[in-house]
């Protein structure tokens, strides 16, 4: 059967080739993606295939189509309706242009937190965030519920789901805080040394990477690095939802995503000042925050960056910080990826 792409070339046939989570062939398969003739090897004299670029799918009662990526992007990650969201193209990954990104996914699950906060004046402890397989980029509802709640904790569960499956989950424990008692973090950190508008920006996403990864979140973030320390401030230029700000619950969330990104990357420091992403990525199944005090603002630090790994899996760790102090720690558990090419 053709499809629009090979007619565009003028083809009457074509090969195939799954496309799969992370790049790893029969890990998680998406679906298939048309492939069209290229130019003769002279070797072996053989046709070889190249594969076109490939672009988030239509969303479901919006009006992007295929090629959204190409133009201009609105400035936020989703579109609501009620419960249920639908992802614009800065929810895309960089690991596939039908999976969303681990942050969106944050993002939505921390408004589920956020909601239950209207109902319990209370404040978060913990989060777990965990990630059940590739979220799909198609409109998704957003459920929660109390799964226990007293007068000074609370538990809650959300979930993301798929028509019926359940994609993504998280937990949250709410912590009543003592009365007239002064906020101040367990260690007594004061503001970091360094405010992240008197530093350089930077990309966050590597440049060698750009021309294999779609368009996604991680094309809207901002780097600053701090000279002297293995630290690093972090933001998004995007809204949530369209027509409204993050929060700064979600977006703290959003941003706890890139936690094994970060520490996994060198930043400037040592003899030769270099920069550099593993060879093998590693990519995050699940984020758990451990929250001192609510965040706050536009902007997340991340400090103290540490990484393990033995045999493609792994664990990230880093101290979050605001620009009034330290209010967290964050942890992810890593699974080695290879960069789709």
């Amino acid at each position: 059967m053709k499809c629009d792409i090979l007619a565009q070339f003028g083809c009457t046939k074509a090969k195939k080739r799954p496309i799969s989570y992370g790049g790893v062939r029969g890990t998680f398969r998406l679906g298939f993606a048309p492939a069209i003739p290229g130019v003769e090897c002279a070797k072996t004299g053989r046709q070889r295939w190249r594969y076109p670029v490939q672009h988030p799918p239509p969303l479901a009662g919006q009006q992007y189509n295929a090629s959204a990526t190409d133009g201009p992007m609105p400035e936020a990650i989703y579109l609501r309706e009620g419960c249920h969201y639908t992802p614009t193209p800065w929810a895309c990954s960089p690991w596939s242009p039908e999976i969303q990104h681990g942050s969106a996914v944050n993002a939505l699950l921390g408004q589920a937190i956020r909601e239950a906060l209207e109902q319990a004046p209370l404040q978060p402890a913990r989060i777990h965030v965990d990630l059940m397989g590739p979220v799909p980029m198609r409109t998704l509802k957003l459920d929660w519920e109390f799964a226990r709640r007293g007068r000074r904790t609370a538990w809650v569960d959300a979930r993301l789901l798929d028509e019926e499956r359940t994609v993504a989950r998280a937990s949250a424990l709410l912590l009543q805080p003592s009365p007239g008692t002064p906020e101040k973090s367990a260690d007594r950190s004061a503001a970091p040394p360094h405010a992240p508008d008197t530093l350089p920006a930077t990309a966050f996403f590597p440049a060698a990477q750009r021309r294999h990864a779609p368009k996604g979140f991680h094309l809207s973030l901002e780097l600053r690095e701090e000279p002297d320390a293995n630290a690093a401030w972090i933001r998004t230029s995007l809204d949530f939802v369209s027509g409204e700000a993050f929060g700064d619950l979600e977006r703290s969330m959003a941003l706890a995503d890139l936690t094994g990104g970060l520490a996994g990357y060198r930043f400037p420091g040592g003899e030769s000042g270099e920069r550099r992403w593993p060879e093998q990525p590693l990519i995050n199944n699940d984020t758990c925050l451990h929250l001192e005090r609510p965040p706050r603002g536009d902007w997340l630090r991340v400090s103290e960056s540490r990484l393990s790994e033995s045999r493609g899996v792994g664990v990230a760790e880093v101290v979050l910080h605001d620009t009034d102090g330290r209010w967290g720690r964050c942890l992810q558990s890593l699974i080695s990826r290879p960069w789709r090419t």
